[in-house]
This record gives structure tokens, sequence and C-alpha cells, in this order.
């Protein structure tokens, strides 16, 4: 049977960007949070712990963790790397943001895989 593609096997490569190149600083956080329409603002030294946590998670369940950079256009939202960017067996299919803060961030994202 040829290699199948499915959301529910186990992880092989994921790829994410780390919550301190979403977020960046505390600045940052405060400055954009209500507009993306956060219910509260992240808390910088949390969410950098909860990340690491959760890239460690898997790493142990045998996924390999890429990471995608930061960039000066990107948003807190570019935290959630699958939003704007879904692969597929025939490559990436980009997606179409309905954000205006997000709407280039899906090419950004397949530009660095």
């Amino acid at each position: 049977m040829a290699n199948q593609f499915n959301e529910y096997d186990a992880l092989k490569v994921v790829s994410v960007r780390r919550a301190q190149d979403a977020f960046v600083h505390q600045v940052k956080i405060d400055g954009e949070w209500r507009d993306l329409r956060y219910r509260n603002a992240p808390d910088w030294d949390e969410a950098v712990y909860e990340h690491r946590a959760f890239v460690d998670i898997l790493r142990d369940a045998g996924a390999m963790v890429q990471s995608l950079p930061s960039h000066e256009y990107l948003t807190l939202d570019s935290i959630y790397t699958r939003d704007a960017t879904i692969i597929s067996p025939k490559g990436p299919i980009i997606c179409n943001m309905s954000r205006n803060s997000r709407c280039f961030e899906p090419g950004f994202n397949v530009n660095n895989f």
C-alpha cells in the first residue's frame, strides 16, 4: 500500500514557530493582543515555557521539530503555523487568511520549508 497522508497517524515532522519568535517580546504582545482579539495578553515567560514543553512532547513522541523563523511583519498569531499553511502529499497548501494582518504569512511560511 502506498504511503497515506492523514491527520491522525503519528507525526513525523512538525513545523512550529517558537513563542519567542512569534511574540518577540512583551512590548510586542502588549501592542497587539487586543487588536488580534485575544482574551488576555499572553505572558512572555509562560508562553516560552509552555512552548518548550510542547516541543518536548512532540520530540518525545518521535517527531522531528522544525522551527520557522521570526519576521518583522509577523503578528502574535503567527505562532499558529497550521492556520496559514497546510502540508499535503503534493506540497504546501497556502490558506486564505481572514485577517489582513496575516494575509502574507502563508507565503512566508512556505518559503521557509
